[in-house]
């Protein structure tokens, strides 16, 4: 993260180190509903970066751009935040794209137990399974009843094809691996926001990703 400035955001201090092989995608700080934007961002600094070493079919380049689009459109939704924070690094030899958004808002754990109560003792919560209820299909904490978007289940769910999911948030550390595994854990201290990381998986042919079992039968 110190090629693309996503460090020097978060640390004090430079650093920053030098992009010797432009494979870094810059740190950017944009609306959460800024569409134009966004979408500029992911043509002219995403792909540009791809393209120079894969030739990626319309279809998985689709996939990309809409996963990105409904994390943020689930952070406009969710999260209490108007920001987004983007950054990526493309590892053209490993044939992995790892893009993180972020946002400083009020958290998917804590935005879950404000609305479900799932945890009546905040000293007991455990927001690592809080996200995990997040990522269930048909949990939502939007208060409309009027549908939008895939959700958080539908990110999951692309992101199977797709690669990897970490996903950051208050207390809670939550990550689907390329096995579709997941995986749960606490973190001592606690990330204001939600930070959320996805890892395509490009294959050397560049027409398909990695395709893994599903986990439909994990439970919370």
């Amino acid at each position: 993260m110190n090629q693309n400035n996503f460090n020097n955001s978060l640390l004090r201090g430079n650093h920053h180190t030098e992009d010797k092989f432009d494979t870094s995608i810059p740190f950017i700080e944009l609306q959460a509903d800024s569409i134009e934007n966004i979408n500029f961002y992911i043509e002219n600094e995403l792909f540009r970066k791809i393209d120079s070493e894969f030739n990626l079919s319309n279809d998985i380049r689709q996939q990309i751009s809409d996963a990105i689009f409904e994390v943020a459109d689930n952070t406009k939704t969710h999260s209490q935040s108007d920001q987004l924070i983007m950054c990526g690094q493309f590892y053209p030899k490993k044939g992995r794209l790892s893009f993180t958004i972020c946002d400083d808002g009020i958290g998917i754990p804590e935005n879950v137990n404000n609305i479900e109560q799932i945890y009546s003792n905040t000293e007991n919560r455990v927001d690592s399974r809080l996200i995990n209820w997040a990522m269930k299909l048909g949990n939502s904490t939007k208060i409309s009843n009027i549908p939008r978007g895939l959700g958080l289940a539908g990110i999951m769910d692309s992101m199977k094809r797709l690669g990897e999911l970490t996903i950051i948030s208050n207390n809670g550390f939550w990550k689907l691996t390329s096995s579709n595994s997941i995986l749960l854990k606490s973190m001592e201290y606690e990330f204001q926001g939600t930070l959320i990381k996805l890892d395509f998986l490009l294959k050397s042919d560049a027409e398909t990703m990695i395709i893994t079992p599903n986990i439909d039968s994990f439970n919370f």
